[in-house]
């Protein structure tokens, strides 16, 4: 664990990292990760802002976990999966194991893993999904307003689906006007859109898509609504 904290510490010294950097508001998009403070392309470094959301891994507080409730972290490979799917897999399970470490408050266990992801190169290159899968839940202006500023790690997501209404006869403007778009972190983009193929009691043993055929618009932007909620992504 020291050894992994070490290689960890030297990782951010390389990136620039400066524990006194100022952070953004709470209450603005993207609240309480480091702010970029003009070196270079702009975009938010990758170390900080994994370890902002641990801030005893920072300091080097240890702090008590059940190992038993959020298991072992997962295995990385040492190299990058040649399967689309196993890649995927990969990165999904860091990314729930985080918010698992996270929710239980199991910072040193995650300093350990932080430091796993940080080493292994072929990884990098990911971590912006990662990342954005512990984003807290943002208010629906928070996402509306997240489309004007694309990033790493984030989708364009149609509050209606997009296909379905298209299918449905809806004009293209509507579909993909503005009041239908938000900006949301890919992976949990990825899971909503598996929730709506997905068979629910809640629909009469329909998946969500089949309910919402032939469904009017505010039907559509609710059931939208609430899958993100469901996901992590709007608030309750």
């Amino acid at each position: 664990m020291l050894a992994a904290f070490e290689r960890l510490r030297t990782l951010a010294e390389k990136a620039g990292f400066n524990p006194d950097q100022p952070r953004i508001p709470a209450n603005q998009f993207g609240g309480g990760r480091w702010a970029d403070t003009g070196g270079g392309d702009g975009v938010i470094p990758l170390l900080p802002d994994l370890l902002s959301i641990f801030p005893e891994a920072i300091e080097g507080i240890a702090t008590d976990f059940d190992r038993t409730t959020i298991g072992e972290s997962p295995a990385i490979p040492i190299e990058r999966p040649s399967n689309p799917a196993k890649l995927t897999e990969v990165t999904r399970n860091s990314a729930r194991w985080l918010q698992q470490a996270k929710t239980s408050g199991a910072s040193t266990q995650a300093r350990g893993f932080i430091g796993k992801l940080m080493g292994t190169d072929w990884l990098r290159g990911y971590l912006p999904r990662i990342t954005s899968y512990l984003d807290e839940p943002k208010t629906l202006q928070e996402l509306e307003a997240g489309v004007s500023s694309p990033r790493a790690g984030f989708d364009v997501h149609h509050r209606a689906e997009r296909t379905a209404a298209l299918v449905d006869g809806y004009p293209r403007a509507l579909v993909n006007g503005r009041a239908n778009l938000v900006l949301i972190p890919t992976l949990r983009h990825w899971e909503i859109t598996g929730w709506y193929m997905t068979r629910n009691e809640s629909y009469l043993g329909l998946t969500p898509r089949e309910y919402l055929r032939g469904k009017n618009w505010e039907e559509r932007l609710r059931i939208g609504n609430q899958a993100m909620k469901l996901h992590g992504v709007l608030k309750p």
